[in-house]
Parts: structure tokens; sequence; C-alpha cells
């Protein structure tokens, strides 16, 4: 995994560990306590305010994913997809899942927590997943969930489409703004995973497809009867013909529900201007 570490990003890990990261989300990995140990070498002097960094947090604001997205170079952020829905858009797609009353909410790349934190706010005793390959969004995280009282949270700097989660006796609920990375940006390796995850589902997807397609059939192949979805994604996937693998699988396997477009002028997106879409399923 490719990610940026300058004094900057540093110190908003070292903000982030003393709003109380380090005590939520279960243990770090590798890349998390790396970033961590060097962000605790930087001198006191590249301090953040905690107490207005809390505040902002408990109005349901982001100050830490703000930071992190002004902070990282454009192109980087294009590499990785990692651009922010905005506050209005995370608030209707949580409240369409908690009304679906799932046991568990997994937040698929959940970045600096926008979906997670706005659960947690609601239900802070919902179990929440948050997942996440950037360790030090995944950080940034963890410190939001602490700031919001969450109880229930574990959280993976780790591949959505690795993952495997354990069953459980009620029903999941996959939630989020998967990474939007074209397909020329991807690996040859992740490519063939996503023909095989398909193969194996009944379904062909295009290579020409982005890396959300790639969250949709991972979603698939983690997801029971009775499990819902709510991701927001660019809306390119409806008419083209690199989409139609994914609108092949919403019809037949993740049992679509609804879909509400977004022209790019509603800015679904930070920093972007596509036109999005919300696809709402469940499966049968």
């Amino acid at each position: 995994m490719e990610f940026e570490l300058d004094a900057s990003i540093l110190g908003l890990v070292r903000a982030a560990v003393g709003l109380g990261a380090l005590r939520i989300g279960g243990s770090l990995s590798q890349e998390e306590a790396f970033v961590v140990k060097l962000s605790q070498a930087l001198p006191d002097h590249q301090s953040h305010d905690l107490e207005q960094l809390r505040e902002l947090i408990r109005r349901g604001q982001d100050p830490l994913g703000e930071q992190y997205v002004n902070l990282r170079h454009r192109l980087s952020r294009r590499r990785t997809g990692a651009f922010y829905t905005n506050r209005k858009i995370v608030d209707s797609m949580v409240a369409w899942v908690l009304q679906e009353q799932p046991s568990r909410v997994v937040d698929a790349g959940c970045g600096s927590g926008r979906f997670s934190v706005a659960v947690a706010q609601a239900e802070a005793g919902r179990e929440l997943v948050a997942v996440d390959t950037d360790p030090v969004a995944t950080i940034l995280c963890r410190a939001s969930l602490a700031v919001s009282s969450a109880r229930r949270a574990t959280v993976l700097n780790a591949d959505f489409t690795q993952l495997r989660l354990p069953s459980i006796a009620g029903k999941t609920a996959f939630l989020g703004n998967p990474p939007y990375v074209r397909h020329h940006e991807l690996r040859t390796d992740q490519k063939a995973w996503l023909a095989q995850a398909s193969h194996r589902l009944g379904h062909r997807t295009s290579k020409l497809a982005g890396l959300h397609v790639h969250f949709f059939v991972a979603t698939a192949l983690n997801a029971v009867a009775g499990d819902v979805g709510c991701f927001v994604t660019s809306a390119e996937w409806l008419d083209t013909n690199y989409g139609a693998g994914l609108r092949s699988l919403l019809l037949d396997g993740l049992g679509l529900r609804s879909l509400t477009v977004f022209d790019y002028e509603s800015n679904p997106f930070e920093d972007i201007m596509t036109t999005a879409v919300i696809t709402c399923f469940e499966l049968g």
C-alpha cells in the first residue's frame, strides 16, 4: 500500500492519537502502528487544538478528514480514489440503512469515517466494522469514533475486497462510498480478482470496470439473504458497456431496491465534478 507521509500528516495522526484513536477499533495493523510511531517523534509545537477538534466532531463535522484531504496531493488521491462524500448524502444513506434495523453495519472504504461516525452518533451501540486500505485514514476514523462514543466498533486497515466477515445471527448492512478509481489505475491482479469473483457469482464484468464495481462484487460474496446495502458511486456504470456486469449483478444477485441519481451540480463528492448515484439493495 502506497501512502503519503509528511510532518503535517503525521501531526494529524498525532492529534488523532490524542483524541483516543488507540482506545477503539481493535488492534492496529503493522502499517497503522508504524504511522503512529512516527507521529510520536514530532516536536510538541506541531500540535492541534484537541478540544476544538472534539467539538467539531461532536457536531457531526469531519475536521480530521477535511485536513487530510487538503494535505494530500490531488494525483495521489485520484490513484487511491479518496474523494469524500458530502454530509447531506451521508445522513440520508445512514438513515436508510438504520431503518432496516441491521445488527451490523460495514463501512466499506471508510476513509476518515464519515459514515461510521454518523451511524455511531445516531446509535452508539450499533456494531460497526470500518474498512480501508489507507492506514492514516483508519487512524483518523478511530479517533472520530472514539470522540463519538462508539461502543462496538472494529476498524480494519485492510482491503475490503479480500475481507471475509464472520457470520452473525442478524442482518448486515453494507454502507459507504467505494473508492473512485478508474480501470487504468488498477493492478493486473485486481482485474484478475474481479473476473474470477464475478464468475463465481455467475456474472461477467468488464476489464474497464472501476474499483467501485469490485466493492459491489465483494459485497455479494460476503452477504447473505436478508442483508442490505447502500453505496454512493459515480453514475457512469448506469449507461456504459463496462457497467453491464454490475447492472446484471444488481438485478440478479444483489437485489436492487432503488437508484437515486445526482447531477454534478449537487456536489455529491468533495473536490470532484461528477454525477453520482445512490444504489440501495437487499439480497433475497
